[in-house]
Order: C-alpha cells, then structure tokens, then sequence
C-alpha cells in the first residue's frame, strides 16, 4: 500500500530504477483509510494481488479502482473518485527498451539528493521569475508548455533565460500542460525556438515520467550530453511517439 498522492511519481521512478530486474511490482493505496467504513482499501489490495499473480509483464504498474495502469504513464487524476488515477496512451510496443538503448553506458546508481524543479507556464511569468528557478545548483527542469509546447510570447527574455540554462550544461524537457497529446517541438514557430535554444522535446511524456526520468539518468551518473540524448528517447514505456513528423510551420495555433 503507498499513499496515494504521490504514487505516480514514486511508480514511474521504479520502473526506470528497476528496468530490466524482470520481476513485476504494482502500487496500490486507497482514497479512504482502511481505519474508516467503506474504505476502497481492501478491494485495492486484493486487486492488486490479485493481478501481479496473474501478470506476466515484467513491469511496474499501478493497480487502483479495478484498472491496472503503466506506472510511467499514470497520472493522478481525482482526489475523491475510487479510480484516482487515469493514463495516458501506452505505446504498442511495450517491451523493456533499457537493454537496447542504454545498456551499454547507463549503470544506475541512486537517486541523488538534488532538485529539479517543473515549471509550469503561465499568462505572465516573467523571465526573471525562470531565471531564479534556474539557478546554478539545478542541473535540469522539466517545462510544462502550453499545447505543442509553447510559451507566453510577449514575455521578454524568456527565451533568453532558458538559453542561458541549457549552455551552463541544464537539461530541460518540455512537456504539455494538457491531459492528452504531446509537446511537438517544430509545430509553430514558438516551439520551434524552444528546440533552437537546446529544449528537449518530451513529447506525450507525463509530468511526473518527465521528472523522475531527469533524476534516474543524473542518478546514473552520466555526462549532461549523454542525458540530455538519452531525457528525449523512449526507455521503459515513457514516450509514445506519433507517426506524423516533426515539421516547422507557424499554422497551428500558439496557445498565447
């Protein structure tokens, strides 16, 4: 049983901690203590057993209000319903994919004391405001743009702060605020300078996969190059790419 607020972070650190060991883990928690009436509980964790005994997926997975859930692709979706959680589209293909992209050169570690801050976009934020959270001691940041991943265009500077960013070595991921879809650097001409400036493109990438996936691979101890490469490549389930390719065009709407 884990609580339940930050299970979809805590799931999605597992699975890249984990990728690979071959052996299924599944988080369950309830809504309601098991100490009051009603609580969901019992039903959870009967659930839950009862599905790693018949998984044969060697995955992590969060197992909440009768569903099993990707433990890179949940997210947390309401405080009071008895399915708490909801998850983005899984990709087709669903294999451990550490062993071919990374096996060579990724040897996990731990999980390093450190921040890395998510910054959510906003009407307003004003690039002095990115440039404090930035400081020198955060080595990476996961940015939550709007829709394709864009930013608030009339802010002055704010490419600017995050240019500065990515050549004192930071890695920053881009991800969308939205429930469904993906960041599409190269979709308008605002993403377009955000992939110009060293943002990676985090595609459909959750919040909370984007985040843990940054420590993993600091926790790897692998040089900023190596993680920035390795921050926008599917390893265990993260990233669904769509089949259509990236094209630069300033047609689609900038969600300014």
């Amino acid at each position: 049983m884990h609580g339940t607020d930050t299970m979809a972070y805590s799931a999605a650190a597992v699975s890249y901690a984990f990728a690979g060991r071959h052996k299924p883990i599944v988080f369950t928690g309830a809504q309601r203590p098991l100490s009051v009436p009603n609580s969901d509980g019992p039903g959870n964790l009967l659930g839950a057993i009862e599905h790693l005994v018949r998984t044969r997926s060697p995955s992590v997975e969060i197992y909440f209000g009768g569903v099993a859930l990707s433990g890179t692709r949940a997210i947390k979706y309401s405080t009071s319903a008895d399915r708490a959680y909801i998850a983005a589209p899984r990709p087709d293909d669903s294999r451990d994919r550490t062993s071919e992209a990374t096996r060579r050169d990724v040897g996990f570690g731990f999980f390093d004391d450190i921040e890395i801050p998510v910054i959510r976009m906003y009407p307003g934020i004003s690039a002095r405001t990115v440039s404090a959270i930035l400081g020198d001691d955060v080595p990476g940041a996961v940015l939550q743009c709007y829709g394709y991943g864009n930013l608030p265009t009339h802010t002055p500077g704010l490419l600017d702060a995050l240019a500065r960013a990515t050549t004192r070595g930071q890695v920053l991921i881009a991800v969308t605020q939205s429930l469904e879809g993906e960041i599409t650097l190269g979709a308008s001409e605002v993403s377009t300078s955000l992939a110009d400036v060293g943002v990676v493109d985090g595609g459909d990438m959750t919040t909370e996969a984007a985040l843990t996936k940054l420590h993993y691979l600091f926790g790897c101890g692998l040089p900023t190059g190596r993680v920035r490469e390795l921050a926008g490549i599917d390893l265990v389930g993260e990233l669904a790419r769509s089949q259509h390719p990236t094209q630069t065009t300033t047609s689609q709407p900038t969600d300014s």
